[in-house]
């Protein structure tokens, strides 16, 4: 259980990182945007600008689609470990029950085969007791 609030928590961080990274990239379009409209008489500038920003965005959305990819990855093998823990839980519920099982019927056959020979006992008993009293 421990393992697996870990990995959640190594999720949520992970998670967080990539929230405050989008923050940062659209501040940094938010000031890229407000140096556009301060310069937009120089059109050579602008085009520069413009192309500088195109590649900004693609490094970004690339940086952003590998960490997607990454916390992607991260969440399937938490989840294939969860899966992997249950699984086992399973497992050895089934044989503790299998084994609780096998004693109960252990119990069972003992307690049936001292019930038989008590009464075998008392029947003997008895036989004497009527032998005893036609005699």
């Amino acid at each position: 259980m421990e393992m697996m609030e870990e990995r959640l928590s190594s999720a949520n961080a992970a998670e967080e990182d990539m929230l405050a990274d989008m923050r940062a990239i659209k501040e940094q379009l938010a000031c890229a945007q407000s140096q556009l409209a301060l310069t937009t008489t120089n059109p050579v500038w602008l085009e520069q600008e413009r192309q500088e920003q195109q590649q900004q965005r693609l490094v970004q959305h690339r940086c952003l689609e590998q960490q997607r990819q990454a916390q992607q990855q991260q969440l399937e093998q938490q989840r294939q470990a969860q899966q992997q823990q249950l699984e086992q839980q399973r497992q050895a519920q089934q044989q503790q029950l299998e084994q609780q099982r096998q004693e109960q019927q252990q119990q069972l056959g003992q307690q049936r085969q001292e019930q038989q020979e008590q009464l075998e006992q008392q029947l003997k008993e008895q036989q004497r007791w009527l032998e005893q009293q036609w005699h």
